[in-house]
């Protein structure tokens, strides 16, 4: 490969790399999962995350791993933190809205809705469930997406290429494809605040919230019995469109002043140049 298309290329191979890793770690975890008693199952599924993140995502090892940190952006959020409970707010009621309007006219199989329901007839199988889907993938999912795969794109095309890209693959390795708008829009969401707050912690904290009250409305459905999708929202319209524009709003706001605020401090490029090739 010349010097000429190396630049090019090595974006895109980093980027097919990240998502295989990931890949692989989400195909190990699962079989852990599936074929182990409960709280073996979780265990293992712990130990091998620590190790990806260790010796992969951090690559702590190396000599020097600052670059592979800078990449990651693992800055603390605490300058942020008056306006990141805002940023919550908006980003919780705007993905309510959105997801009933998108659920109530698009018949999405139950399945799709809720791909974890075995693990939940069980104590063990809630327990790991809460494990994976709030200890785990928000960390896992956040430094692949947003930290190495969006944070790459970024500085080699530009910040709105690096976050919808990211958000895509985000959607995309889920492999739920009736509700891949909706993972899309979570990707993006994710990859804003990262992006204007410049800590792979805030899409973390975003995460988790999501992830959290995925479960809590999982749990609330199964005591409500099965929901019918598809249906229509009725009089429930406003109510939805409501949500997904005012909710939008604040959290687009939120993260303008957040950006606002850090160029204001750090006038100089946001998208630096890092030592490792993340």
């Amino acid at each position: 490969m010349s010097n000429a298309s190396h630049p090019k290329g090595r974006p895109i191979l980093g980027t097919a790399k990240d998502v295989v890793v990931f890949l692989l770690w989400n195909l190990v975890v699962g079989l852990a999962i599936i074929f182990l008693p409960a709280p073996l199952g979780a265990g293992v599924a712990v130990a091998i995350t620590l190790l990806i993140v260790h010796f992969y995502l951090l690559q702590a090892r190396r000599p020097d791993p600052s670059g592979r940190w800078e990449a990651l952006r693992l800055r603390t959020m605490a300058p942020h933190l008056r306006l990141l409970p805002v940023v919550a707010a908006g980003f919780v009621v705007m993905v309510w809205g959105l997801s009933e309007l998108y659920m109530s006219y698009v018949p999405v199989p139950e399945g799709q809705l809720n791909p974890f329901d075995w693990l939940t007839g069980t104590r063990g199988g809630r327990f790991t469930l809460v494990i994976l889907a709030v200890g785990l993938a928000p960390v896992v999912e956040e430094f692949f997406f947003r930290g190495l795969i969006q944070s790459r794109l970024s500085r080699r095309f530009g910040p709105v290429i690096g976050i919808l890209v990211a958000a895509a693959l985000f959607a995309a390795v889920h492999l739920l494809v009736w509700v891949f708008p909706i993972h899309f829009l979570l990707g993006a969401a994710f990859g804003l605040v990262v992006w204007v707050t410049r800590s792979i912690w805030a899409g973390v904290f975003l995460h988790t919230i999501n992830n959290l009250l995925a479960l809590l409305g999982i749990g609330m459905g199964d005591a409500a019995g099965p929901s019918q999708p598809g249906t229509g929202p009725g009089d429930m319209l406003a109510w939805y469109l409501a949500g997904l524009v005012l909710g939008g709003a604040v959290f687009l706001w939120a993260c303008r002043e957040i950006y606002r605020r850090e160029r204001a401090e750090t006038p100089a490029v946001r998208e630096t140049t890092v030592s490792a090739e993340a």
